[in-house]
């Protein structure tokens, strides 16, 4: 077996072993999705989903994700103290393909 096989199947058991950590980080972001949907974008929401999307953004790469990881950096980026309130859609859109891309990576 070749050392880049031995690193992807690493990488696959780090995966899975993750996997509920990643879904509870969109979960956190969908809840904000939700509370910006209802107008009720609360400063712990806000911070929660902040560090969700920066966790998220930081590690989706390594598993071969990265534009989940850019994704992720946008999301952060509109729910830091410089972004103001995040679009809707455009919140919405982003979390929904962070979802695909999360589900659709084999585990």
């Amino acid at each position: 077996m070749g050392e880049s096989n031995k690193i992807e199947e690493m990488l696959l058991a780090i995966w899975r072993t993750n996997y509920p950590v990643m879904m509870a980080r969109l979960v956190v972001l969908q809840n904000a999705c939700q509370a910006l949907d209802a107008g009720s974008l609360d400063d712990v929401t806000r911070g929660d989903a902040y560090v969700a999307a920066h966790k998220l953004a930081g590690v989706l790469g390594t598993f071969g994700l990265p534009e989940g990881s850019d994704i992720a950096s946008q999301l952060e980026a509109s729910l830091g103290p410089e972004g103001g309130v995040p679009d809707k859609q455009s919140f919405s859109d982003s979390v929904a393909k962070l979802e695909k891309m999360i589900e659709a990576k084999p585990r």
